[in-house]
């Protein structure tokens, strides 16, 4: 099939390069300039394991290509999918400027026959309002069809080849038989596709991130418990994941849910709930556990140090989940600041950070080198759970700092093999001289996997 992409993110370059993997003729365009260029030199704009290679051969082949305009990109297409970015407007929800531009030059643009599928993550009843608004474009039933996106960054080629479902809301039957046509190549079993309204498909993809969210908070909310009773929480999640009825996924303890997803998501399902005079106040808790969480981590770096101002920290991590360079919504980055604003000297280090990215080089410091950074340091803090941490010379690291301290804001590392190293150690809901067992290097594994992690756009 012919299929057009406008907007080249997170989600919508995954979505062009399977496609073109699968054998559809895939055209994209992206406002931004720079994501074109890379594209065209096939390269990825953004850091996703093995998608620049999967976007260099797609461009080898011929099926995958990029051009300069929307007219351009939507000449021929038989299925348009809309990927814009929705970003953060205000703590209400997204904010729709860029998406209903978008809608407004690629509706009189669009083949009279094509699909419009839009794959932005909007609020529930805006694929219903544009249906609305562009009415007069169509003749008969309007050929727009509702595809949420369910991946999640560091392992999204996977997520995006082997969806657990395919969501397609629409009016129109003829719409939704086009876009399953897209389907096709992946050979899903007809039980993975779920068809419904407009609406549906939207609610489907808020409440997933929000009941998501909700266990987050949850398990924060418990390791703050366990910490105060002295009881180690992973044994708690050891015990509540045993359930199947709860199940493992995102009841790691640590800095709280961020991203460029949840925190969007779950303030826009807030808001449709206040508007429609159904309140959910399960969610609105949800959502003030989760702010209040990254303060507390804060707070425990102040009790292992006593105060913070002109205590040397090491800080681990800063993009928002390992396997991703992503930092919007990066709870990590707002620890940097709090510890920053506290009078620490602060030093950072992520393996996937790129300095431009983010308005903080008179905040903190970047390090290449987390080893020889450490040295005269007071503090250790692990805000990105990024698996090459746990192999670091942990020994070597206690003996040059100042004094060991180390908050493990991720729970990653095993109390037991820090404190052998020489460090004080504390985690969420996990005090040192513990004698159970902490996660290991498959769990970390896990996390970068996505065990515990959050969806992309």
């Amino acid at each position: 099939m012919n299929i057009a992409i406008v907007g080249l993110g997170h989600t919508g370059l995954i979505a062009a390069a399977v496609f073109a993997e699968l054998g559809h003729r895939v055209t994209g365009y992206d406002i931004e300039s720079r994501k074109r260029a890379a594209i065209q030199n096939s390269k990825s704009p953004f850091f996703e394991p093995g998608l620049g290679e999967l976007i260099r051969q797609g461009r080898q082949s011929g099926y995958l290509s990029v051009v300069d305009t929307q007219d351009k990109c939507l000449a021929g297409a038989e299925v348009i999918f809309l990927v814009v970015g929705t970003p953060p407007a205000g703590g209400d929800g997204p904010s729709l400027d860029e998406f209903w531009s978008a809608v407004g030059q690629v509706v009189p643009l669009a083949p009279p026959e094509a699909v419009l599928a839009i794959k932005s993550t909007v609020p529930v009843g805006t694929t219903d309002d544009l249906i609305l608004r562009f009415a007069s474009a169509w003749s008969g039933e309007a050929p727009v069809v509702a595809v949420p996106e369910f991946l999640r960054q560091g392992v999204a080629l996977d997520d995006f080849r082997k969806p657990g479902r395919v969501v397609l809301g629409s009016h129109s039957r003829q719409a939704l038989a086009t876009v399953r046509r897209v389907y096709q190549p992946f050979n899903l079993p007809d039980e993975v596709f779920i068809e419904c309204t407009p609406a549906a498909a939207e609610l489907i993809k808020h409440a997933t991130n929000a009941f998501l969210a909700t266990k987050i908070s949850f398990a924060n909310q418990l390791a703050n418990l366990c910490g105060k009773l002295g009881t180690d929480y992973e044994i708690i999640r050891r015990g509540l994941a045993a359930d199947p009825r709860v199940g493992s996924g995102f009841l790691h303890a640590g800095l709280g849910f961020g991203g460029s997803c949840f925190p969007k998501d779950v303030a826009a399902l807030i808001t449709t709930g206040r508007r429609a005079e159904s309140p959910l106040t399960l969610l609105e808790a949800a959502f003030a556990a989760n702010r209040a969480q990254v303060e507390r981590v804060a707070d425990c770096a102040r009790e292992m140090l006593g105060d913070l101002k002109g205590k040397r920290i090491l800080q681990l991590g800063l993009t928002y989940k390992p396997g991703t360079d992503d930092l919007r919504g990066s709870l990590a980055v707002e620890l940097a600041f709090l510890l920053s604003r506290g009078g620490a000297e602060l030093v950072c280090f992520d393996p996937a950070y790129t300095p431009s990215r983010v308005g903080s080089n008179h905040v903190f410091r970047i390090t290449k080198d987390p080893i020889k950074a450490a040295s005269d340091t007071e503090l250790i803090v692990i805000a990105t759970d990024w698996p090459q941490f746990i192999d670091l010379p942990w020994p070597q690291i206690a003996q040059s700092m100042n004094t060991a301290n180390l908050l493990d804001a991720r729970n990653m590392l095993n109390p037991e093999t820090i404190e052998a190293a020489g460090f004080t150690y504390l985690g969420i809901g996990r005090s040192g001289k513990t004698r159970s067992k902490t996660r290991r290097s498959g769990s970390a594994a896990e996390s970068a996997s996505g065990g515990r992690g959050e969806e992309t756009r």
